[in-house]
Formats: C-alpha cells, structure tokens, sequence
C-alpha cells in the first residue's frame, strides 16, 4: 500500500491542483500488482484533466479498465482552486458505495484521514449507531464505556480512540438504496461536533469489522452495543454465508483482547441488559461462555441508566421544533443544529 497523486494546472501559469490517494493492491503476483498501478496512474493523470469539472465523474474515470478486487483506494483528497468545487467528504462515501473501499475515516475537525496510518497500533472503542442525530445516550454510553475500558484492559497503550461508526446500510435508503448526501454530511458534521473521530464503513456485520481493524492495530478492541441489539447478533440467519454459522461469527469476532460492553435499553415499561438477555434454548451455553469470560458484560445496571433515547425519537422532536429537544442531544451538536439548521430544523 502506499500514496499516490497529482499536481496539474488547468492551464498556462494557472494555479497548482493536487489529488492524492491511498491505495492498497490486491492482486497476488507482483507483476500484476505494477501492471494495475501504472493503469491507475495513466487514470489519474488523465482524470485531473478531464473528469474534474463534475463530482460523479472522478472516481469512475479513476477506476476505468481497473478490475473489482485489483486494489481498494481508502482515501481520496482534492485540493486547489481548480477543483475546489469537489466534495471530499462525498468523493470519500463513493469510495465506499462503490466498495473500493470497506471503510473511511473522518476526524473531529471533519478532516479526511488515511485510516491504516491513524488506528496503527492504537487501542479502539466502536460505538455503532445511526446517530441523525447523536444524542446524550450515545454520550452516557462513550463515557461509561471509556471508564470502564482502562479496568477491563489495564494494559492497553494509552486510552482508547473513539470511532462513531456509520454503517453504509444506515445511510441508505431501503426502497432504491439510494444516499441524502445532506443527511450524511449532517450527520458528520454532528459527530465530530463532539471531539471525536467518524468511521463509515461496508460491514454489517461486527465480526467483519472486527477483522478489518485488527489489520491496523492489534491493540484491545471494545464495541458498544444497546442490549436491545443482543438478539441481532445471536441470530443464526446472520451467519448463513459461514460453514461453522455463528459460532464461527462469534468465534471470530470475541476474544481476550476483543469485547462487546452492553448499554441497558430502557424504556418506561422494560429495562434489558446482557444479564437479562436469554438467546435461544440450543444457544444459550454459548452466550453463558461468552458472559463467563467477561468478553461480554454489562456497561451498568438500569438503576444507573436514563430512558434510552432513540435517534428517531430526537429528530422527531427537532423536525417539529417542539420545546425541549435541546436537552435530548449534546450542548454542542444543539448549538450546530440551530446555528446551521441542520436535520430539517
């Protein structure tokens, strides 16, 4: 893998443009490896000059005559005046759409960074939701999380770096799976309104997840999930495309320096939480296992834990600008949403 780019003018004396990717190739064979860089390269020079002028042009003439699974591009950036017009943050999602990418990253400044050089060998807390807009439940949950990271990995290096992630199934429309690139630029921008980095990554799946951040760190791995969502990730139809099924899955995404930390889901009649949590009959000793070594356990009990507050439930609320909905969200994203009228306010 490594980095690649172009600096051109669009004309005499002009000002300089530049565009620069991070790529990974794919193919086996070393030969095979230059003959599709030197396509990618022969591309670049000739989409800086000629697929520069709209945004869906770029990454369709950056990958002409590039065969699916020959490399993934995990970055793209674009600066200068000539091409000032283009979105980063949407060339970026396109990577992902198009499965170029399994995933991008985004900072707390809404910079876009190379994600292999910045989890390198750093210790990760994930928390996955569809966050439009991230509330204070989401915070309570990172804060109890982060305190209780430090307790169950004494000796990771440092403390966690936090990564809201955006699966690409929660940006996608369940008619035409088409994207509202308003939506998931609001979105971002909410996020990292809280000091903290963006992940919008291909995976359904966690174990997947699991295994493509384990390629950047092998440091300890915490994901956060609202008890409610237990039931998902110990259904057997989930794991249909694996010949061990899920145990398998599960096999590959828990172990000793990986775990799941569980958020009670509390309403006004039910609070659930891992220890109240039955899977099926027939599944039932695997869960026990995973509760027993602790690779699952609860973040707090439901006398520690407000009413769970859904996203929806918020954007409902700010969509009709009822009184009081400041309160459902973090003080920052508040300020942003009535500064910038975002999610429909």
């Amino acid at each position: 893998h490594g980095w690649m780019g172009v600096r051109f003018q669009k004309r005499p004396l002009g000002p300089h443009n530049d565009i620069v990717l991070h790529v990974r190739m794919l193919d086996r064979y070393r030969l095979q490896q230059q003959e599709t860089l030197g396509v990618l390269g022969v591309n670049l020079v000739a989409a800086a000059f000629h697929a520069t002028g709209r945004q869906e042009d770029l990454i369709p003439a950056l990958t002409e005559n590039i065969r699916e699974g020959q490399m993934t591009i995990d970055m793209i950036r674009c600066s200068g005046p000539d091409v000032a017009h283009l979105n980063n943050h949407l060339l970026n999602l396109e990577l992902v759409k198009r499965g170029l990418a399994d995933a991008i990253l985004f900072g707390p400044d809404e910079s876009i960074l190379s994600l292999s050089d910045h989890l390198f060998s750093k210790p990760l807390l994930v928390e996955r939701g569809n966050f439009r807009p991230v509330t204070r439940t989401h915070m309570d949950l990172l804060k109890k999380a982060q305190a209780q990271f430090s307790q169950t990995f004494p000796n990771a290096k440092g403390k966690p770096l936090v990564l809201f992630e955006l699966t690409m199934r929660s940006l996608q429309d369940e008619g035409d799976g088409s994207v509202d690139e308003k939506d998931f630029l609001e979105r971002v921008r909410a996020l990292a309104s809280t000091g903290h980095h963006v992940l919008v990554s291909n995976f359904f799946l966690f174990y997947r997840l699991k295994q493509f951040l384990r390629a950047s760190t092998q440091e300890p791995i915490s994901l956060i999930v609202p008890a409610n969502q237990l039931s998902r990730l110990f259904d057997p139809s989930h794991y249909k495309d694996l010949e061990g099924g899920l145990l398998e899955g599960l096999g590959k995404l828990l172990d000793s320096n990986t775990n799941l930390f569980v958020y009670p889901h509390k309403t006004k009649d039910l609070c659930t939480t891992a220890q109240s949590f039955f899977p099926e009959q027939t599944l039932l000793p695997i869960y026990q296992y995973y509760r027993n070594q602790k690779w699952i356990a609860d973040l707090a009990g439901c006398d520690e834990s407000e009413e769970y507050i859904h996203s929806d439930f918020a954007h409902d609320k700010i969509l009709k600008r009822e009184s009081g909905w400041e309160t459902l969200v973090p003080a920052p994203v508040a300020d942003l949403i009535k500064r910038d009228k975002l999610f429909g306010f």
